[in-house]
C-alpha cells in the first residue's frame, strides 16, 4: 500500500511539472513581443510600437476598427493604459485615428504629470482636442 502511493505522488509532481512547462510554452509563444508583427485575435496584424520620451514609454496599441490606444509607463511600470479615445464625445470603444493622435495626447498627458505630479483623468473635455489640433468623430 505504501509502495502504491509513493507511486501515486510521484505521477501527480510529473503529472503537475509536465502542466507547467506546457502552459509556459504556450504562453511564451502567445504573448507578443513589443515591435513584431503578430496576428491578433481578430485574424488582422497588429504592432506594439513603442517610443521613449525621457523616462516615459508610450507604447501604440491598435483597438477596435482600425483605431489605437496606447499606454504610457516609467521605467517599465505602467502608468496609464487607454484603449479607448479619451475625449468625451468620441464614440464609445473607439481608440484614436492617427499615430500622431495618440502622440499628441499621450505626450500631453506626459506633460501635465510632469507640472502637476499627477496624470490628469483618462476623460478629455472637447475643447482639449481642438488644442491639441484632433478631430474627434461623435
Amino acid at each position: 500500500m505504501k509502495t502504491f502511493n509513493i507511486r501515486l505522488k510521484i505521477y501527480a509532481i510529473v503529472f503537475i511539472i509536465a502542466n507547467v512547462c506546457f502552459v509556459n510554452a504556450t504562453l511564451a509563444q502567445i504573448t507578443p513581443t513589443p515591435g513584431k508583427i503578430k496576428i491578433g485575435e481578430l485574424g488582422r496584424p497588429f504592432l506594439h510600437e513603442e517610443i521613449k520620451e525621457g523616462e516615459f514609454t508610450i507604447r501604440i496599441i491598435p483597438v477596435a476598427e482600425n483605431t489605437l490606444g496606447f499606454d504610457i509607463l516609467k521605467n517599465g511600470q505602467l502608468l496609464m493604459h487607454c484603449l479607448n479615445s479619451p475625449f468625451i464625445t468620441a464614440r464609445p470603444n473607439m481608440g484614436l485615428k492617427t499615430k500622431a493622435d495618440v502622440l499628441k495626447v499621450s505626450r500631453w498627458m506626459i506633460a501635465e504629470s510632469r507640472k502637476k505630479g499627477h496624470f490628469p483623468p483618462p476623460m478629455l473635455p472637447p475643447h482639449m482636442a481642438k488644442e491639441l489640433q484632433i478631430t474627434v468623430e461623435p
